[in-house]
């Protein structure tokens, strides 16, 4: 394990130049399909906080609501392949994942079987996003873009999910932990249900998922509006601000962190300690 590939993200800001190159490939893996398209997210602005090479390739990003053409572009053009999916989360990543996991992230990613067709979908993205070359899309996530803003910093732990199937079927899916009947659940269900939405779950974990899919281009484009305007016009959740009182890690992490950074990094230790504790546990009964 390297000083840039150990799990946890390191901050571009904080390398130099020549520890950037060395970075860069390390983080692509050794595969130069990645090490082009994360230079030229780089080159762009665009920060990325993560990424995968070859067989199941996912690159996630810093979201900055002050680059929404940049993120447009990106976004429109990795839809343009069917076997894409972009998964945007307003509350951020994992608080074990390095310095700026609270900042919310976008990830983009493929579910292709074969390192050749991944780098070469790479490649084509790396032309787009360099200005090299164009790929037409009917796709209108403006809203998408709405809705990511409006839901930063509401601490609600939703996030929002865009494929194309490789049917070529459009899917956009609501995803939250909401306990059933919670002020939460009934929230999206009710909104989400009224348009047509259907509803899975993870019962375990109380995961729930509204996804509406169609092959249409335009009936995509209109429920992805349809779904911002009532969600945003409607919002009446209430937002946490008592640790307390929220069961979801990540939230939790969040509100700590606004209260006090220094209250935030001891607590942060204390859950490390437990997880590995639990861990240890956990093997020793399966001997």
């Amino acid at each position: 394990m390297s000083k840039y590939n150990n799990i946890k993200s390191i901050p571009i800001d904080s390398l130099s130049d020549e520890e950037l190159k060395i970075a860069m490939k390390e983080w692509a893996e050794g595969d130069d399909s990645m090490e082009e398209l994360l230079w030229a997210f780089y080159n762009k602005g665009i920060i990325t906080s993560g990424c995968h090479a070859g067989a199941g390739s996912y690159v996630s990003m810093d979201y900055d609501v002050d680059k929404k053409e940049e993120f447009s572009l990106i976004m429109n053009t990795v839809l343009s392949f069917p076997g894409s999916q972009i998964l945007i989360r307003p509350d951020g990543g994992n608080p074990f994942s390095g310095r700026d996991w609270y900042k919310p992230d976008i990830g983009v990613g493929f579910d292709y079987l074969y390192k050749d067709e991944t780098d070469d979908t790479l490649d084509k993205i790396t032309k787009v996003i360099n200005g090299e070359d164009k790929i037409p899309s009917e796709l209108d996530l403006s809203p998408i873009h709405d809705l990511c803003n409006f839901f930063i910093n509401k601490y609600i732990g939703v996030s929002f999910r865009i494929k194309q199937g490789h049917d070529k079927n459009y899917m956009f899916s609501v995803e939250c932990k909401a306990k059933e009947d919670s002020e939460k659940y009934n929230f999206f269900n009710d909104y989400l249900s009224s348009l047509g939405y259907n509803l899975s779950s993870l019962e375990d974990i109380d995961r729930r998922f509204w996804k509406y899919k169609t092959n249409n281009v335009q009936e995509f484009n209109d429920i992805v509006k349809k779904t911002s305007d009532l969600l945003i016009n409607n919002f009446s959740l209430k937002i946490p601000d008592n640790p307390e009182e929220v069961d979801e890690f990540n939230i939790k992490a969040h509100l700590i962190r606004n209260k006090s950074e220094e209250e935030f990094e001891k607590w942060l230790i204390l859950e490390d300690q437990k997880s590995k504790d639990a861990e240890r546990k956990r093997m020793q009964q399966k001997k």
